[in-house]
């Protein structure tokens, strides 16, 4: 359950009547640093302009076990499906590729559009204040995007060869926060109607195998919901999540380069891709 921090000592007040919000770059930066750092998050008020944006926190609060961190609370780490996996390692049939933060505020953008169309049953929650607070987040190489672009060959060529094609479309992505061992999930988007149903998934398995990589500590997902859930997010209590938090914080890791190829190497070892056999 989310749970509005309406005081949140130490940080700037996120409140006040709708288009009085600072537009600062270097304070949204602090501001939204700090507050993740004491496990709160940003939300517009809706999607609109000039709507308000308030930090939250959530009860119980939702993570993505990287390993066997979580083992206590009955997390570990995730054993992605036999046909994910496959799409994982063929690239969607050889229909997509996945890069990062190389379109870094269209994937807010788009994230933005799927939740305004009810699309995930979210509602609209990214107004044009945290599309910019992020785009500064970014700038400040605190937050990433992983994206997933369909594969289309060049104006006069068959199917692309390889080394032929171009990125085309982006048909997926998300994005989130990185501060020292922690990668804080923000929002995520699939097109449907590019008819590559794992797409999104995709991005999922190589953010989680890029962090374990890093030597990431907390991947915090805010909630659970039925598709993260799935592809094993659990719920654990605050405290537990405070003490991880406090604990992953204090790592230096760097973002490094994601590396969808060792991801696909990785995912034909069971003692990486989960249970042998899953279906």
């Amino acid at each position: 359950m989310l749970y509005r921090a309406t005081d949140a000592p130490g940080l700037p007040a996120l409140f006040g009547p709708p288009g009085a919000l600072p537009v600062n770059d270097r304070w949204a930066v602090g501001t939204l640093r700090g507050a993740y750092q004491m496990g709160f998050f940003p939300m517009g008020d809706s999607a609109e302009p000039g709507s308000g944006v308030a930090l939250y926190t959530s009860d119980p609060r939702g993570v993505m076990p990287l390993g066997a961190e979580w083992a206590g609370h009955g997390g570990r780490a995730a054993a992605w499906p036999r046909s994910l996996r496959a799409s994982v390692r063929g690239g969607c049939g050889g229909r997509v590729r996945v890069t990062s933060d190389r379109a870094f505020e269209r994937v807010v953008r788009a994230c933005a559009a799927s939740r305004r169309a009810g699309a995930d049953g979210e509602g609209g929650w990214i107004n044009p204040w945290i599309e910019r607070a992020y785009s500064a987040m970014f700038a400040a190489g605190l937050a990433h995007s992983v994206e997933a672009w369909l594969v289309e060959p060049r104006p006069g060529e068959g199917a692309p060869a390889r080394g032929a094609e171009h990125e085309g479309r982006l048909i997926a992505g998300l994005y989130g926060v990185h501060l020292g061992g922690a990668f804080f999930g923000e929002s995520m988007f699939h097109d449907a109607a590019a008819g590559v149903p794992d797409a999104g998934k995709v991005c999922l398995v190589q953010l989680v195998h890029h962090l374990r990589r890093r030597g990431v500590r907390l991947l915090d997902t805010q909630v659970v919901t039925p598709a993260t859930a799935a592809l094993g997010a659990i719920e654990v209590p605050p405290e537990a999540y405070l003490a991880r938090l406090e604990s992953a914080l204090r790592a230096q890791v760097g973002w490094g380069t994601l590396d969808p190829a060792a991801t696909a190497r990785e995912l034909t070892d069971p003692r990486l891709c989960g249970r042998p056999g899953a279906p």
